[in-house]
């Protein structure tokens, strides 16, 4: 399981950072990608952090199988 790195940037005037995925290497392939950020005020105060995870896919349906128990 590939976990980069992006390392840290700023937001711009309206609040908002941009990162760029590593897409093109996984444009063939279904996989759940996970997010995890964290904020902090400009002068080293409080930090926020937001979680999201999200399946993404080239295909327009995917189908779940449950697996089967050992």
């Amino acid at each position: 399981m590939a976990t980069p790195d992006f390392g840290e940037t700023k937001s711009d005037e309206k609040g908002i950072a941009t990162f760029e995925l590593p897409l093109d290497t996984l444009k063939d392939a279904s996989f759940r990608m996970s997010v995890l950020t964290e904020a902090c005020e400009r002068d080293g105060g409080r930090s926020v952090r937001n979680a999201i995870t999200c399946l993404v896919s080239p295909h327009e349906a995917v189908i779940d199988l449950p697996q089967e128990s050992p």
